[in-house]
């Protein structure tokens, strides 16, 4: 691969730099945790010629814009910065000691115990400019909603089901640029009370 000529073998007057060029070679990453390459590429323009380009603009690879650094001035009206990119990560798995506060029914009221138990939790990620777009699933939980003296019974979310069930409601969070993180965590059925 051939390098670009440093910044200063050029003449500004010669209209040189007025869209962003690359100025060296990209460098290459790679992150352990979330294993996924990550590429900082170092631009040169005019600095009254500048604009960022769209947070998610595809990059090399399969990776996505997720941050442009601030720009610094190198003299006679030329700027430099890097684009920095990452792919999106693949489904990632911890296990967590977690408090559970497991519902039961004493007497037609709904107590909550919290039991200590061991947790899964996977991280899943999602490259879009509209994180609303992301649905995300609500743990089961009973309720009485007191309505003109008298109790109603609700139950909100996902119905337990099978050997595992979703212990908090599924959270959402920028991870990177358009890059979204789902967090879910489960728990075993089988350490609650009551469980056979």
């Amino acid at each position: 691969m051939s390098v670009p000529s440093p910044i200063y073998d050029h003449d500004p007057s010669s209209g040189a730099w007025t869209t962003a060029t690359q100025n060296g070679p990209t460098v290459t990453s790679f992150d352990p945790l979330y294993r996924v390459k990550q590429y900082k590429v170092p631009m040169t323009q005019r600095a009254g010629n500048f604009s960022r380009v769209a947070i998610g603009t595809a990059g090399p690879g399969d990776s996505y814009l997720y941050e442009e650094t601030t720009p610094r001035a190198v003299g006679a009206d030329i700027i430099e910065w890097d684009r920095l990119y990452t792919e999106v990560p693949p489904d990632r798995y911890e296990a967590e000691s977690f408090v559970y506060n497991q519902q039961i029914n004493l007497g037609g009221k709904i107590t909550e115990i919290p039991i200590p138990v061991n947790s899964v939790i996977k991280y899943s990620y999602f490259n879009t400019s509209d994180p609303t777009s992301i649905t995300t699933e609500k743990a089961y939980k009973a309720v009485y909603v007191e309505s003109e003296g008298s109790f109603i019974f609700y139950e909100v979310g996902s119905i337990p089901s099978g050997s595992t069930r979703l212990a908090e409601d599924e959270s959402v969070s920028r991870w990177k640029g358009d890059i979204w993180e789902i967090k879910r965590r489960e728990i075993s059925n089988s350490s609650l009370l009551g469980a056979s």
